[in-house]
């Protein structure tokens, strides 16, 4: 068995180191296809490792989807991957699914290498276990995962003792047909479907491997796994080689579910302990629980393991196969079912019996439609229950590890982990052992490293590449003078190469370069990537010369000044060389702008001073030569002018030539004109441009005449006149009518409605007079015209054509052909007699200069108007309510009114006094019949 561990070690290192050979930086783990056991949170941490061949200081990682929505993908990420001797290694929390893994490598932020592994999951991981329905067998209508995240570990398989080949070939592949599920499936059977239903069930990739070993019982499996020697069921002579089947199910949880993790172990078995010879329940239970316990103390923690239901073949012959069904042996399942019930953390799978039960090809093996259906049994056994209550155990990580390099005995220090029970260590890929120990010194060549744990757990660290000969020396390259003065500075760079790592100088400073700003002696080391250091290269010798003492200026008179002046600048000692700020390299300067100067002083080094403090001096300009600007034209009517402002905001003094002193002045009259301005150290401006200034007269302010009176009745018109001292002046009229004011440019003007009038006139120059007094027009509304109506039989009625206008201030009613005025003034007139009648309305308005002035309506058409031939008497109305008018056709003077029932009884009785109009009565009486009587005083 020793030699089997070795050989799985060995070769699965030697798959890592082929993507090492053509790459700055490459993955020695994950390998390829491989699977890590998904936690509880749905995540797994993987360790990460690598080497690279070129100096790197970071590496970064980069997660993407094989396919869409299997996994989260992560963007170009930093982790803190340890660089160790030409290794990396480093752990990376990867959530589940299906990816591609990128790794980049770069130095001081430049990428120097790049690679990728095509394929790696977080997903679940099992072993299947058990007889040859668990191992399968060729030919039996098997089919391979469809789905590519289905994968198994394929190896070849010794078929008779299992022996230790199968660990060389390479180790994940997706699950095909025709695959040997190491260490002992062989083809896919029923567990490439198995893998596509947990696969899209889950979304997560599945890693199946297979100890499953035909023919054997569960003693075999406890013996096995107690002594290492069991025999056949079958042939009592038979032994079983190499500790199997057990073997293969401890060197599987040692190596391969401690590197990937693992779900739970699938238990298939049960057809050998029903034949030759049945197995007692209790028998049955007990071995199989040995054995369980046997993998929890390998492997060193609780495995969850699913045990199938599974005890039924037949063994007739053939002809019975197909047409007998077989029934279940009731001591194997009880015994099983007694392991599922009493043992924590174990699972009910499948009950295989009744799969195929009549109906396989060899009375034993499942077939065609009958692996379908196991591979559903199994699919449906692993229920929500067994995904919640099942304990996943995450992958081992890989441990860090320190090498420490010794040039002069061309070795290296290398230091594993602590801890472990042993450490296997190799120079080729046989890893035949030369050394058990934590800490070696090792020449230069590369190892491979084996960690075995308490428990028997065997863990792989990527190779591990020492380089002990010496670093060459290096050699420093000088840019600039070694010698220089303060404030100045030479670079010194070592020569550099892709296999340097670091650079250690003599100060201290870890880069290629380094600027020396100082008097001292600097050599430097490198060191490489596999941490080897150089000796120190030869010396340089740098000199600093200290600068000139920093200089001050003296200024020799004021620093502020007016432009036509100047001021000297002097420094106060005495040197090799001035450089002044401006250009000169006098001791002494004038200057006569303003302006900041400093100076430095140069010694006979050639060293330059630091700068003096800078001295402000002002050469105050002129005040700017004002302009002056006006608001309005300098040529201007009488009553009108312009101001004139000089443009410096700023002057402290301003002198007119006419000898005012304001900013802004106001000239209303003809003048030459010109301004200074003085700021506020006295410096006066020269004169401005003259401006001139014309005053024109205003002409004589006109009158208005009228045609007519200025009050007049509505349509009506009347025609103003404006009376102007020059006939070439042009008239212009300021009317105000009906809340508008407009102007207009006429000699007259025409009126017919109310309003204001003014009159301005205008001459050759736009001069304008003052405007005349105002003269008021008033136009009076005519009243409304009226309709004349018979309001009863002897009474006659003006009403206004429009009810919302206002009643007129009297009326004027007119008889006859001759149109006689009548005497009514109001709007009712009494028919006297008959004939044409006829009225108007006026209204009389008094004004101030024109007397009163009457407005009429127009009159209505004459009526005729007719004598009713009655009593003189009219009631209305008849009936009514009580509430009635008595009319009479004469004005009847004392007259009384009565009303009667036709008993003759007096009801009501009241004076009228004169019947001249019409009269209201209000009796309070009950509905019913009365008679009127009217009578006068005579």
């Amino acid at each position: 068995m020793f030699s089997l561990k070795k050989n799985i070690l060995c070769i699965a290192f030697i798959i890592l180191l082929t993507n090492v050979i053509s790459a700055q930086i490459s993955i020695t783990s994950p390998l390829l296809r491989a699977v890590y056991q998904r936690g509880k949170d749905g995540q797994a941490t993987v360790s990460i490792t690598g080497t690279y061949t070129t100096a790197i200081d970071k590496i970064e990682i980069k997660l993407s989807q094989v396919i869409a929505n299997q996994g989260t993908a992560v963007d170009w990420t930093e982790f803190p991957a340890k660089l160790i001797n030409g290794n990396f290694i480093s752990s990376f929390t990867i959530k589940q699914g299906w990816y591609k893994l990128e790794l980049r490598g770069s130095l001081k932020g430049i990428i120097v290498g790049q690679t990728s592994l095509e394929r790696v999951g977080v997903g679940e991981v099992f072993v299947i276990a058990g007889q040859s329905n668990a191992e399968g067998l060729l030919n039996k209508g098997e089919q391979g995962a469809v789905d590519d995240r289905v994968n198994c570990y394929n190896a070849e398989n010794n078929y008779v003792s299992g022996g230790i080949d199968y660990v060389k070939l390479n180790p994940f592949s997706k699950l095909e047909r025709n695959v040997k599920i190491a260490p002992r499936g062989q083809g896919a059977s029923h567990w490439g479907r198995l893998g596509d239903l947990l696969a899209a069930r889950l979304n997560v990739p599945i890693m199946f491997f297979n100890v499953g070993f035909y023919g054997t019982s569960v003693r075999n499996w406890q013996e096995s796994a107690e002594t290492g020697i069991t025999t056949s069921d079958y042939v009592s002579s038979a032994v079983y080689l190499n500790g199997t089947p057990y073997s293969n199910m401890r060197d599987v949880l040692h190596y391969y579910s401690h590197l990937l993790g693992i779900r739970a172990i699938l238990w298939l078995q049960g057809e050998t302990d029903n034949i030759p010879a049945s197995t007692p329940r209790a028998v049955y239970s007990s071995r199989l629980k040995k054995v369980i316990q046997k993998t929890r103390d390998d492997y060193g923690k609780e495995i969850s393991w699913v045990v199938s239901l599974t005890s039924v073949t037949t063994g007739n012959g053939l002809e019975t196969c197909f047409n007998t069904f077989k029934a279940s042996n009731q001591e194997v399942l009880e015994g099983q079912k007694a392991v599922i019930r009493e043992t924590a953390n174990i699972f009910q799978g499948p009950n295989t019996d009744n799969i195929q039960n009549p109906g396989r090809p060899d009375c034993t093996h499942f077939a065609n439609q009958g692996l379908i259906d196991l591979a559903n049994a199994w699919d449906t056994a692993l229920n929500d229950n067994f995904w919640a209550n099942s304990k996943p155990h995450a992958p081992a990580l890989v441990p860090d590890y320190f090498v420490t390099c010794d040039v002069q005995n061309n070795a290296a220090k290398v230091e594993l982990p602590q801890g472990y029970k042993t450490y296997g260590w190799s120079r080729s890929n046989n890893f035949t052992s030369f050394a058990s120990t934590p800490t070696i010194n090792l020449n230069s060549g590369t190892y491979y490293v084996r960690l075995e744990d308490n428990n028997g757990n065997f863990l792989m660290l990527p190779p591990i590449t020492v380089k002990a000969a010496a670093v060459g020396t290096p050699s420093i390259n000088v840019e600039g003078a070694t010698t220089f003065c303060e404030g100045k500075q030479v670079k010194l760079t070592s020569n550099q190469s892709s296999t340097f790592l670091s650079y250690q100088w003599s100060d201290g400073t870890d880069s290629p370069s380094i600027t020396v700003d100082k008097t001292g002696q600097f050599s430097v080391k490198i060191t490489d990537i596999y941490g080897c250091q150089s000796q120190s290269s030869s010396t340089i010798a740098t000199k600093r010369n200290p600068l000139p003492a920093k200089p001050s200026i003296n200024n020799l008179s004021s620093k502020v000044f007016c432009e036509d002046n100047s001021v000297t600048l002097e420094v106060d000692q005495v040197a090799n060389q001035y450089v002044w700020s401006n250009g000169s390299n006098n001791r002494s300067i004038k200057v006569n702008t303003t302006s900041e100067y400093n100076v430095q002083v140069i010694d006979a080094n050639g060293c330059v001073s630091q700068k003096s403090d800078n001295l402000g001096v002002t050469a105050l300009p002129l005040p700017p030569t004002p302009a002056i600007t006006a608001d309005a034209p300098t040529i201007f009517c009488e009553d009108k002018g312009v101001t004139l402002t000089t443009s410096d905001e700023k002057a402290t003094k301003v002198s007119w030539n006419k000898g005012q002193t304001a900013r802004s002045i106001f000239v209303n009259k003809s003048d030459t004109l010109f301004v200074r301005t003085v700021d506020l150290f006295g410096c006066v401006s020269k004169p401005s441009l003259t401006v001139i200034t014309k005053m024109n007269p205003t002409p004589v302010t006109p009158k208005i005449t009228a045609n007519g009176d200025t009050v007049f009745c509505e349509g009506r018109n009347i025609t103003l006149f404006s009376n102007k001292a020059n006939p070439s002046h042009v008239t212009t009229w300021t009317i105000a009518q009906e809340g508008i004011t407009k102007d207009y440019r006429t000699e007259q003007f025409g009126v017919n409605i109310s309003g204001s009038f003014q009159v301005a006139a205008t001459d050759q120059n736009g001069c304008v007079s003052k405007q005349s007094d105002k003269v008021f027009v008033s136009v009076k509304p005519n009243p409304d015209e009226l309709n004349l109506i018979r309001l009863s039989p002897y009474t006659l009625q003006a009403q206004n054509q429009k009810t919302s206008a206002p009643a007129p201030n009297e009326y004027y009613w007119e008889f006859g052909q001759d149109n006689t005025p009548l005497k009514s003034k109001t709007q009712f007139q009494r028919i006297d007699q008959e004939g044409l009648y006829r009225v108007r309305a006026r209204n009389i308005y008094s004004t101030r200069f024109y007397g009163e002035k009457v407005c009429e309506s127009k009159s209505t058409p004459q009526q005729r108007i007719i004598k009713y031939d009655d009593a003189g008497l009219s009631l209305f109305p008849n009936p009514n309510t009580g509430r009635f008018q008595i009319e009479s056709a004469y004005p009847w003077e004392g007259t009384t009114v009565r009303v009667y029932d036709f008993l003759g009884r007096i009801l009501f009785e009241e004076n009228v006094g004169t019947m001249n109009n019409r009269k209201q009565l209000n009796l309070d009486l009950r509905q019913g019949e009365y008679i009127f009587e009217m009578q006068s005083a005579n």
